[in-house]
């Protein structure tokens, strides 16, 4: 009998503890859009285009300051870049790129104690290529003789597999009355890795697409919610 006795008091503090632990954690839903841009070394203009991402939320609360966010999901992302090929004649790039992403950030809760808590947050997100493709539009001007425009589209096979981002952000947690939390958040991301592999440079105009040194930046809006 003070066997079963000791069992069952082992079951309910484990039982206890277990609930407790589950209770930190939280699972939602969420998406956002994104604007891109390329970061390059050689002259031209880099221009941000929209995108997007939805994906899973598990978010686990450490304490009343701290919480981990973490997500699976599916990015979008398009950047344009232009800039001179010769004379008064010069090219458009516009790539496209999708990823599976996996942010993993640390979030640091500034008002613990308001019903409304604003945070900030640092991480880093692995991703995962799932496609690029790029479409590029050469512009001839009178000079170079004649006008007229040539476009092509492509596939992207020096894209790098795979890429690490480290990413900030700053939201906010807005709690429910039926229950759960909506997050709100803005963030900026930048590419650890440069996203093409490197290539020797094209006696022509490879030079714009042959460097190595490209790397990634986004500007995120997103919401999500967690309960």
């Amino acid at each position: 009998m003070k066997c079963l006795t000791l069992v069952l008091i082992a079951f309910a503090v484990t039982s206890s503890f277990a609930q407790d632990k589950l209770r930190k954690f939280e699972f939602g839903f969420g998406g956002g859009l994104n604007y891109s841009f390329s970061s390059t070394s050689p002259s031209g203009i880099q221009i941000a285009l929209p995108g997007f991402n939805a994906g899973l939320v598990i978010n686990y609360r450490i304490s009343n300051r701290f919480f981990i966010d973490t997500r699976a999901l599916f990015l979008q992302q398009n950047t344009k870049y232009k800039g001179d090929v010769f004379f008064d004649s010069h090219l458009e790039i516009v790539n496209h790129y999708s990823w599976i992403a996996v942010p993993f950030q640390l979030n640091y809760v500034l008002t613990p104690k308001a019903p409304s808590k604003y945070f900030v947050g640092f991480g880093l997100a692995p991703q995962r290529l799932l496609d690029g493709s790029a479409e590029y539009k050469f512009v001839f001007g009178p000079l170079s003789g004649g006008s007229g425009v040539i476009t092509n589209n492509s596939r992207l096979s020096r894209v790098n597999d795979w890429n690490l981002i480290a990413l900030g952000q700053a939201g906010v947690q807005i709690p429910l009355k039926q229950g759960g939390k909506i997050l709100a958040m803005l963030s900026f991301e930048r590419a650890l890795v440069n996203i093409l592999k490197p290539s020797s440079p094209h006696p022509t105009f490879d030079y714009v697409q042959a460097f190595s040194d490209i790397k990634l930046n986004s500007f995120s809006l997103g919401v999500t919610y967690v309960y």
